[in-house]
């Protein structure tokens, strides 16, 4: 194992971490693509001959002009599957609508509308040999310039093919819309038995609150194209996040609570929970530059220690920064007081 001690490498070939073990067998990148092939109303990104893995994770980014929207489909042995897909979608909080099983794709995320829209979706896909495979997928979509409308939606889908999936595609058909540049397709590959020590997710930078203060942050970190961040914090009435220090009303976001009707709203800071007791989160984030940026949000959250006959609070957000700037500091607050000391916030990124 490489270990990293004060800014020094003892051993090791990753980048210098300081304190950081190099760790094996992560989420390692198989392949990207920006290469978009357009014919008639079609508009796609196809890669084909990927490793075989048991696991997948594919994040895609699009720009787009007027009606886009991010279906993707699965191939194997080289040939993508235009049939036996059945997707069941929901969007922007209202009920949630299933395909049939001839379906030819993963229904995607919402359509863009404006001439500068954007998407984000990560997936992720079971690639188990002689099953069906199966698929979680998350959107974050805006018009682009629009101080208000941004979408969220949630995917799950299946395709019938039990063979060991090799190739991926998004697509776009609709006669009104195109992929730009700047799109982007990227897939990670896991599998149980990796040991290679180039993961795609390389640590930038950790933040631990005090029981002393009402804010803390991560300190400026290496701007990546893809962020992942996950926490935990506590004392987390009115939690809130900025980047890059700015406080100003460019924070455009969506949530919903306990799965109750959205929230839309535009503010100086985006929220990172109902205002509970105790928080976990997840965020992703694709943190392109001279863009605004799109951030999913998924938290789990106490009211109340020991409470054994409580549900959690589900807290489910997409957030639009309205900013160019790549973001290389987050700050995290909270409104009535100080935090407990037990938090600790971890940001991973990659390009």
């Amino acid at each position: 194992m490489t270990i990293y001690q004060d800014s020094k490498r003892i051993v090791g070939t990753n980048t210098d971490r300081i304190g950081t073990p190099a760790v094996s067998g992560g989420w390692k990148k198989l392949a990207s693509s920006t290469s978009v092939v357009t014919s008639g109303n079609d508009s796609r990104i196809t890669i084909t001959g990927l490793a075989n893995k048991k696991y997948y994770m594919v994040l895609v980014n699009t720009k787009g002009s007027n009606d886009v929207q991010t279906p993707i489909r699965i191939g194997f042995g080289g040939t993508i599957s235009t049939s036996g897909y059945v997707t069941r979608y929901q969007r922007d909080g209202t009920a949630n609508t299933a395909t049939a099983q001839t379906s030819s794709s993963v229904v995607g995320g919402q359509n863009t509308t404006g001439t500068n829209g954007s998407n984000f979706d990560w997936y992720l896909i079971e690639n188990i040999s002689g099953k069906e495979k199966l698929i979680m997928g998350w959107n974050a979509s805006t018009d682009g310039t629009s101080t208000t409308n941004v979408k969220r939606a949630e995917i799950v889908s299946k395709n019938t093919g039990t063979g060991v999936m090799n190739s991926i595609e998004l697509f776009e058909d609709s006669t009104n819309g195109s992929y730009d540049t700047g799109t982007e397709v990227v897939v990670l590959g896991w599998d149980p038995a990796d040991t290679h020590t180039d993961n795609f997710w390389q640590p930038l930078a950790t933040a631990t609150g005090s029981s002393s203060s009402a804010s803390f942050d991560t300190g400026t970190f290496t701007a990546k194209k893809y962020l992942m961040v996950t926490g935990y914090a506590e004392n987390t009435q009115a939690f809130e996040c900025r980047f890059n220090d700015s406080a100003s009303g460019t924070y455009t976001r969506r949530y919903t609570g306990n799965g109750n009707d959205d929230i839309v709203g535009t503010s100086t800071y985006f929220g990172l929970s109902l205002g509970t007791t105790k928080v976990f989160f997840v965020q992703m984030i694709a943190n392109p530059s001279n863009s605004y940026k799109l951030i999913h949000q998924m938290t789990s959250e106490l009211s109340a220690d020991n409470s054994v006959g409580t549900a959690p609070n589900m807290f489910n957000a997409v957030t639009q920064w309205r900013n160019n700037a790549q973001i290389t500091k987050m700050t995290f607050s909270r409104a009535g007081g100080n935090f407990s000391g037990d938090e600790k916030i971890m940001v991973w990124g990659a390009d």
